[in-house]
């Protein structure tokens, strides 16, 4: 298992490209009704039949992490991966304690001094760390069923408006972003936010948070083309023309909790994937909103749901996608959903009314 080829950017982390090779412990794939594949053209979700693996995962990069002080790491990941099977609930429990704290480790040492004196074997742990946490994400599947998000090339405005926005379902819309230069397409050469120089040269100086309004950095708001569904009503009567425009930038692992937005939304994937799960206004009352002004938030952690504490949730029925560089999720209001970066990742987002 690898994961997708590419040069990921972090502004300010500075964490270079990572081509980690992992094999995940057989139990895992086993018990997987649900997994992340990358493959040649990025990241998919695969619900086939498991694929036999090695039982035990080769850790080829033990001698040199322990070589670089990392002797406590490796004895994390070899536990993790040699957690029993027997009881399905405790080994999750036992992975995930033993993943998080590798995990924990590992991004300590990729930031605890200038990215060039880190030995790269870091990145390697801190890489098959995370792949050991995505169980805590799709195998505690039992009880909650998800569906696909529907695509569409290019739909017309029209098509837009009837077929997805009075639907009040999410879309991804594939084939629309073509002559983003953000992508570096379509003439855009040279200004491709996987450009790492391009992005120092036009934004190097700031100190980038993980959400930035991109009219505060006028460079990169040239790069992104607002898409004319941006301006198609809800309702015929509608007259309000204004569009927030936000950039998300972080690396792999970044999460946005479960959470609603009150107006329409479409989410842009510009460098790298992210996946997205999407659950309709009616399953509210199985998502446990938070009390008070973060009504909009659920109290569940997605990752690592408290079963006696939120007993309804994996009853919940969601959607859910990976969304692939060059593609566009529509998200309806009041549609909770919550993000996790799969890889460094760019997006942008257009909020209108």
């Amino acid at each position: 298992m690898r994961f997708p080829k590419g040069s990921p950017i972090d502004m300010r982390l500075r964490m270079s490209d990572v081509e980690a090779k992992l094999v995940l412990p057989l139990q895992f794939q086993q018990r997987a009704c649900l997994a992340f594949r990358p493959s040649p053209e990025g990241w998919s979700i695969n619900r086939s039949e498991p694929i036999p693996q090695p039982a035990f995962p080769l850790l080829t990069f033990s001698t040199e992490l322990t070589q670089a002080g990392g002797a406590a790491v490796v004895d994390l990941l070899q536990r993790a991966c040699a957690a029993p099977d027997s009881d399905v609930t405790a080994s999750r429990e036992q992975v995930a304690e033993l993943a998080i704290d590798a995990y924990e480790r590992s991004w300590e040492q990729l930031h605890c001094g200038s990215w060039k004196s880190i030995a790269p074997v870091w990145r390697q742990a801190f890489g098959f760390a995370s792949v050991l946490q995505k169980p805590r994400l799709v195998l505690y599947e039992e009880q909650s069923v998800g569906f696909p998000v529907q695509r569409l090339a290019m739909p017309s405005l029209e098509e837009f408006r009837r077929d997805v926005m009075q639907r009040n379902s999410p879309v991804i819309i594939t084939d629309a972003m073509e002559f983003w230069p953000a992508l570096g397409r379509a003439g855009g050469a040279g200004r491709s936010w996987k450009d790492l120089q391009y992005l120092r040269r036009v934004a190097g100086w700031r100190t980038v948070p993980i959400e930035v309004r991109l009219c505060r950095i006028p460079a990169l708001a040239r790069d992104i083309i607002t898409p004319d569904y941006c301006t198609v009503p809800r309702f015929e009567n509608d007259e309000d023309e204004d569009i927030a425009v936000n950039a998300w930038f972080g690396p792999g692992g970044t999460v946005s909790p479960l959470h609603f937005d009150p107006k329409d939304n479409l989410l842009c994937q510009v460098v790298g994937a992210k996946y997205l799960r999407l659950y309709a206004p009616e399953e509210s009352g199985k998502l446990y909103p938070v009390e008070g002004l973060l009504s909009n938030t659920s109290q569940v952690q997605v990752e690592a749901p408290d079963d006696e504490q939120f007993p309804d949730f994996h009853r919940a029925r969601y959607l859910e996608c990976v969304l692939k560089e060059g593609e566009m999720l529509y998200i309806p209001p009041s549609y909770w959903h919550y993000v996790k970066s799969l890889d460094t990742s760019f997006s942008v987002s257009f909020w209108w009314t």
